[in-house]
């Protein structure tokens, strides 16, 4: 989709552009590169378009497969639960790993994971999906949200967790 495709290219665009306008100050008035926050963010945004680009190449069937689904969904679970027994605390918060000298947030990728989970979940039991049956469909839907939002919560974050769970409501 092209239109989507543009837009999203003129978010990231605006977004490098407003932190690069917020941080320039800041990154200038120390020693070492004065673009230091740009150059930082335009890297990121430079993967975040790479993968963009390389999941718009894959047929979207393809993200249906439950082996791909629950296997985001597994990991994810393990890396949350991983992140309070073995991540560092920092200011109070069990919320990073660093691998590779990169941080690696797991409740960000339970927003990735959790989505297409519950979209699945929904799109397999559409039959059931009847005024009467809801509680079929969304039963399930919200025990796997309170199950990550919870772990989310022993971390503890309290605005990924809302937004999670804002997210999969509606």
């Amino acid at each position: 989709d092209r239109v989507l495709f543009l837009t999203t290219l003129l978010l990231v665009a605006v977004s490098v552009v407003m932190v690069y306008s917020a941080s320039n100050l800041m990154a200038g008035g120390g020693p070492g590169r004065p673009n230091a926050y740009l150059a930082k963010q335009l890297v990121f945004a430079a993967m975040g378009l790479l993968t963009m680009f390389v999941a718009m190449r894959i047929d979207y069937v393809r993200y249906r497969d439950p082996r791909l689904i629950l296997g985001l969904v597994g990991i994810t679970l393990v890396a949350l639960v991983a992140v309070l027994i073995v991540g560092p605390k920092i200011n109070g918060t069990r919320r990073w790993f660093a691998v590779a000298g990169v941080g690696i947030q797991p409740s960000e990728l339970a927003k990735l994971a959790l989505v297409p989970f519950v979209a699945f979940f929904i799109d397999r039991r559409h039959d059931l999906a009847a005024p009467g049956n809801s509680r079929d469909v969304i039963l399930p839907a919200a025990v796997a949200t309170g199950l990550f939002a919870g772990l989310i919560l022993l971390q503890p974050d309290l605005g990924t967790a809302v937004l999670l769970a804002a997210t999969v409501g509606t």
